[in-house]
Formats: C-alpha cells, structure tokens, sequence
C-alpha cells in the first residue's frame, strides 16, 4: 500500500477512475428511468445531441426537451452498459443498450471533466 503513495500519477488516476465511474453510473440510471431531467443536470450550457436522424447543438433546455419527447415517444423498460472507455482526445465514453417498448436502442455520451466536474458533452442514440 504504501508503494502506491509513492506513485502520486497513479493514486490521482484511481481517484479520477472512481468519479468517473460514479457519474457514468447516475447517467445510467437516468436513462433507465427516463429522466430527462437527471440527464440535463449534467449537460453544460450546451450539449452535442444526436437522436437518430437529428443531430444539433442544443441549449441544455432544449437538449433536455428533445430527449424528455423521445423519452416520452419510447417509453424506457431498461437500460444497460455495454462498454466504457477512453477516446483517444481524452473523453470518457460509456456506450449502453435502451430497451423501449418501442425497440432497443444503441446509446452513446462523451463525458469531459472540467474544473473537477464531469459534464456530458455529446449523447447519440441510435436504433440497433
């Protein structure tokens, strides 16, 4: 243990790995719910949004208002992650699997840390 203090990279890497994975888990879950609401709290000013054919920069109210209409369109029964990792411009990624009661559907959101908070850059949802 005390090895792993002497590597301060490696114990801000851990600490960064961790906040990480907790926001990726709270997006999860909004998007298990359907909350476009849970979601919106973590957009900046503006976010990158793509659902399936539109694709805009949109204001966090409007991003918010698009997804809680598609939401409200596909009425969520699950989600689940399917992979998370790294881009290679440094962006956290989690790509999952939404199940509607109108098809599953391939997610994807870019998580980019600023000042020590994470914020969703860009979501895409995609049919499978």
């Amino acid at each position: 243990m005390r090895k792993l203090f002497r590597h301060p990279f490696l114990v801000l890497f851990a600490f960064l790995l961790m906040a990480f994975n907790g926001i990726s888990d709270k997006i999860a879950e909004a998007f298990k719910a359907g909350d476009s609401a849970g979601l919106a709290a973590y957009f900046k000013a503006n976010v990158d949004l793509s659902i399936l054919e539109e694709d805009d920069l949109y204001s966090k109210a409007n991003a918010e208002k698009k997804l809680a209409t598609f939401f409200q369109n596909h009425p969520v029964s699950s989600f689940s992650i399917l992979h998370e990792g790294q881009s290679n411009n440094g962006l956290q990624y989690t790509i999952g699997s939404l199940e509607t009661s109108n098809g599953t559907f391939r997610v994807s959101f870019y998580v980019k840390e600023e000042n020590g908070q994470a914020f969703i850059q860009q979501i895409m949802i995609d049919e499978e």
